[in-house]
């Protein structure tokens, strides 16, 4: 073949190829994701402008971070944004949430991001994409899925799909539009619980007179600048303070972070290998309870069970069958925590919400009779309730408190809340996705307009939004959802309400509360819960035993909760399917016990030398807790020795005494015994003593066997005499008479 017939069959091929793609527009030559393989480079999504495209923005606008992540280069990378259908169902919205529907619908011009990237470098992304007909084309509103993709060429290996997020897009009007035709008749009660507590607890011991221990100082880095906590509280301070969507808002706090960080602000120790060191957080924890304090003074606020305890495993393993425990009674007991720490802030009280969003119907029939009677609650757990549509209150068949009054389900917002815990759902085939806090309330944002605007079932029934447990947001995505959704309100597609005011609202209809196997089976684990209870009954025991001391001033209760609280950690909800871990908080928990009865410890002399049978034993016992305390000293049983009834002694706080105790001693010779404290009602406090006793006491063994040779050696001595008597006496006839 000539050059020049090369030339001409090369042209036609291409012409060929440019008509193929002519005749089929909705074909790419984008490269495709790498299927079943790790991303190898991490997207950080900063910003994305606007969240809610309301008609005058004609530009979308993300800024972003692209890592290599592996060890090999990559070239040519470069990014693009592409737009999916309108979702126009719950059930596609549900679906989206699950698995990224193709956003093949729209899409802009690959743009350059940088020509190589190294293992382990970074490249800004910056892209501002045309909403209109030169790139996605959006003409009527809606909730569109949004992807973000970023391919690169990694060395050896060809161009693919080595990151993307995906999220989706409420369009209150296309662009140049009116938003108004999205504004619906009647606003969508909107109520948001803004969940406070930290990811796990933390606390290895917290006696009431001595520095706190905790396990590791991350805490003091979540309460700073650019931590978790401090985003939590800084973005809600700043964003909602004030305006419409503060009242929207209900702090759920568990006490257990509060203890923990009011006791950072006196100074702390951190555990490390060999011992403790200074912990670096007691300012950051000042500042951080401060601005907590200011944020929810006058704000609705409730108590989550301490710790997050685990309210149906400490009721499935309760000793006392004919109530709630006095331990899940404790973890109920919150409120006061969080009032004489955020003073003056007054918790809302008669409501909670359980993890996992329900509870076994023992737990609920006795959380009713303490008086909390609105729980907030899953809908897909209500039987005989549609999950998708139910969110008005309901009753709960078949529960009463003390005063006859019926506990009221509070169900949250599946699809919402479902969108701020499962924020970026991976596209179909590709692990290849964006960091897990990119734009991480983006689709709860697009959910929440889906609800107001852009469906016709159930509007103006109310939306109570439950974000994870243990949210993990940005600071930057936590103000733009709270901007956000201020905006929502000023625009008449939600309407702020109180939780009160969600509470005091007419119940549609009855229901009860499904609590399955797999539930029972998910719960923290029993053999963790039993040591527990074992460790609380010990733990009460020992305050029972305690006694004010008016020198001290310290309540025998402020030295024993710590205890409780130890327990109750053990039990938290973020140990459940993680056996390992409440096993190793248990063990925390009985470290804490023991070193609260281990401060009342007894000494003896090494030797004693008892001089008669009746001599005393010395024995003094020190007392280093800050409060009294009554105690029973026990001698082991040792034969041949026999001590005298003892009364319980009184140990003063901080103090020593030393004592003599009566004894019978039956015995001689050197022989040791024990002496050990135990509370009145017997539980072991210190390690017991040992000393020696050398005593010269004869037992009654040898008294008998002395008494009886002394007789009989008296007896031979008589015997002896009398017979000498009688051979020195003369005959009677012969006898001398004496001369006159």
């Amino acid at each position: 073949m000539t050059p020049l017939v090369k030339r001409a069959y090369s042209a036609l091929l291409a012409l060929a190829l440019l008509g193929g793609l002519a005749l089929f527009p909705g074909a790419s030559a984008s490269a495709q994701p790498l299927s079943g393989t790790d991303s190898q480079l991490r997207l950080d999504v900063e910003e994305l402008t606007p969240r809610m495209v309301p008609g005058k923005q004609h530009t979308l606008t993300v800024r972003a971070m692209v890592t290599n992540t592996s060890n090999r280069r990559i070239d040519n990378v470069d990014a693009r944004v592409q737009l999916g259908q309108r979702q126009n169902s719950e059930t596609e919205l549900r679906d989206a949430l699950a698995e990224a529907p193709p956003a093949d619908a729209a899409r802009s011009p690959f743009e350059p991001v940088t020509r190589t990237l190294r293992p382990g470098q970074s490249a800004r992304l910056e892209l501002r994409v045309p909403l209109g007909p030169e790139a996605l084309n959006i003409t009527e509103p809606g909730v569109y899925p949004l992807l973000i993709n970023v391919n690169g060429r990694p060395e050896d290996s060809g161009d693919a799909r080595l990151a993307a997020l995906n999220t989706l897009l409420p369009v209150l009007a296309p662009p140049g539009g009116d938003p108004g035709g999205a504004t619906p008749a009647t606003p969508v009660p909107t109520t948001m619980m803004w969940p406070i507590m930290d990811t796990q607890p933390r606390v290895i011991s917290n006696a009431v007179d001595r520095p706190m221990v905790l396990g590791d100082d991350q805490l003091a880095d979540s309460l700073g600048p650019g931590g978790r906590l401090h985003a939590l509280v800084d973005a809600a301070r700043t964003e909602a303070s004030e305006g419409r969507i503060a009242g929207a808002m209900c702090f759920a706090l568990d006490p257990d972070l509060l203890t923990t960080v009011d006791s950072m602000t006196g100074g702390y120790r951190v555990r490390v290998p060999g011992g403790t060191v200074a912990g670096k957080g007691s300012e950051a924890a000042k500042r951080w309870l401060d601005a907590l304090r200011q944020l929810t003074d006058g704000r609705c606020v409730i108590s989550l069970p301490y710790a997050d305890a685990d309210l149906p495993a400490l009721s499935a393993l309760n000793p006392d069958r004919t109530g709630m425990s006095g331990l899940a009674k404790f973890a109920l007991g919150g409120d006061q925590v969080v009032s004489d720490i955020l003073a003056p802030v007054q918790p809302l009280g008669g409501v909670t919400w359980p993890d996992g969003g329900t509870l076994d119907p023992r737990t609920v029939r006795e959380l009713a009779q303490l008086g909390i009677n609105k729980l907030v609650v899953d809908p897909a757990r209500l039987r005989e309730v549609d999950p998708n549509r139910e969110t008005a209150p309901m009753s709960l068949d078949g529960v009463r408190g003390p005063t006859g009054e019926g506990v009221t389900a509070l169900p949250f917002d599946a699809l919402v809340s479902n969108a701020l815990t499962r924020p970026s759902a991976p596209a179909a085939g590709t692990t290849a996705r964006a960091s897990a806090r990119s734009l991480s309330t983006q689709s709860g944002l697009a959910t929440l307009a889906f609800r107001a605007a852009f469906t016709d079932e159930d509007q103006g029934t109310p939306v109570l939004i439950t974000p994870p447990r243990r949210w993990d947001a940005s600071d930057q995505e936590l103000r733009a959802l709270l901007r956000t959704m201020s905006e929502y309100a000023d625009r008449g597609l939600v309407n702020p309400v109180g939780l009160q005011e969600l509470m005091s609202a007419p119940e549609h209809g009855s229901t009860t509360l499904d609590y399955t196997a797999e539930d029972i089976a998910a719960q923290v684990p029993g053999a963790a819960i039993s040591k527990a209870y074992g460790i609380a009954g010990r733990a009460r025991d020992l305050q029972d035993a305690l006694l004010v001391d008016a020198t001290a001033q310290v309540t025998p209760s402020r030295v024993v909760h710590p205890v409780y609280y130890a327990v109750l950690r053990s039990s938290s909800t973020v140990w459940r399917q993680r056996g390992g871990r409440a096993e190793q908080a248990v063990q925390i928990a009985r470290a804490e016990l023991n070193e609260l009865s281990h401060r009342v410890t007894v000494t003896t002399p090494d030797q004693i030398s008892l001089a008669s049978g009746d001599s005393p034993l010395p024995v003094s016992i020190n007392n280093s807790l800050p409060v009294a305390i009554a105690v029973r000293v026990k001698f082991s049983d040792v034969p041949g020795l026999k001590p005298a009834p003892i009364k319980l002694q009184r140990i003063p706080a901080n103090g020593a005494v030393s004592r003599l105790f009566p004894a019978q001693v039956s015995r001689s010779g050197q022989f040791s015994a024990d002496v050990a404290l135990t509370t009145p009602s017997g539980g072991q406090l210190g390690p017991s003593a040992r000393f020696e006793l050398a005593s010269s006491q004869y037992g009654g063994i040898m008294l008998v066997v002395t008494g009886t040779a002394g007789a009989a050696l008296i007896l031979l001595v008589g015997l002896r005499i009398y017979r000498r008597m009688r051979s020195d006496r003369p005959n009677d006839g012969q006898q001398e008479r004496p001369q006159r």
